[in-house]
């Protein structure tokens, strides 16, 4: 059964209302047992992905939260603030419910936050942050100081996303460029720049870049919720996945109503990319093998509430999705 199939068996398994306004970030731990998300409620919020039930929640009023991640095990979470003069990003203990590490440097809002899933491969660097004072910082989680600092990006938003396969990390910024970097390497600066100045407007920023599984496409979308795919190895893109299918199905403007975009992520295989939507639904599109770069009729529905986040569990088949809830989807014992 490939990913669309399967996503097509999947119902609604668990709903959760903790949350009272948006979710704005969410993760799975790498072993899939725990959820965590982010929303702009400012708490941080804890789920039972086996059990399917709430296990913490965290009210960060001080500092806000958003970019909300599993960083080591199920214990600790990552989270940048959105609140205030404040731009440190934060590890949270799960357990002692306490802060372990406050790392400093950003002089504006953080605009991404990436964790590298195995350190030792890219030179002992564990995460990396983009922000708005047009910088990228890399740290280590045992010193609050960027070892590393890549200044003087394109003004606007930054985002960036690591090869899971490698110790690359991809940085996109409003030149309309993704600048690949070996993390081993960085003053050698960019060994590779992938071009999307023909696909997007002038003023059309990046909001959304991930890689797939095996590393081989990298996917790039926009706060108009234009996608790209591109080849990581060629450089040359593959698919630009058509907005207007999407406008035509559900009879709204799909663009985000706070300008940071909706989140866009590959299906397990590579096969599918999927994206939320204003409309309360998840889109896909295959883009791999024959038919490739058809969109197909929306599933997953929630109508009346934007679908903003979604994550696919890394170990079980199972889809997250939120809005302001958060819901759970699992292949229905029916199929």
């Amino acid at each position: 059964m490939d990913d669309l199939a399967t996503l097509q068996t999947m119902a609604l398994s668990r709903t959760f209302t903790e949350h009272t306004h948006k979710v704005n970030a969410m993760g799975y731990s790498h072993a899939g047992e725990f959820l965590v998300t982010s929303s702009e409620d400012n708490t941080i919020r804890l789920f039972d992905a086996i059990q399917g039930v709430p296990r913490a929640g965290f009210n960060l009023a001080n500092y806000g939260c958003d970019f909300a991640q599993f960083c080591s095990g199920n214990q600790h979470v990552i989270h940048a603030s959105r609140n205030g003069e404040n731009h440190d990003v934060r590890v949270l203990d799960m357990h002692t419910q306490q802060y372990t590490g406050f790392y400093e440097g950003h002089t504006d809002r953080v605009t991404s936050v990436s964790v590298k899933p195995d350190p030792s491969d890219a030179g002992g660097l564990c995460f990396s942050t983009a922000a708005f004072d047009r910088t990228v910082r890399f740290y280590t989680y045992s010193y609050n100081a960027p070892l590393a600092v890549i200044p003087n990006l394109a003004p606007g938003r930054i985002v960036t996303s690591y090869d899971p396969t490698s110790p690359v990390l991809a940085i996109a910024d409003s030149s309309r460029r993704v600048h690949l970097y070996d993390t081993r390497s960085l003053v050698q600066g960019p060994f590779a720049r992938l071009s999307f100045t023909a696909h997007f407007h002038s003023a059309e920023q990046v909001t959304t870049m991930s890689f797939s599984c095996d590393g081989k496409q990298i996917l790039v979308g926009s706060v108009q919720n234009t996608l790209l795919v591109f080849d990581t190895f060629e450089g040359n893109l593959l698919h630009k996945l058509d907005p207007h299918a999407r406008h035509a199905t559900e009879g709204v403007s799909d663009v985000h109503p706070n300008m940071k975009g909706f989140m866009s992520i590959f299906s397990p295989s590579g096969s599918h990319v999927l994206r939320g939507s204003r409309a309360g639904t998840v889109h896909t599109w295959k883009i791999r093998g024959a038919s490739s770069g058809q969109f197909s009729q929306p599933v997953l529905v929630e109508p009346g509430n934007p679908t903003n986040c979604l994550a696919w569990n890394p170990q079980y088949c199972q889809l997250a999705v939120a809005s302001t809830k958060v819901f759970f989807y699992m292949p229905s014992e029916k199929t």
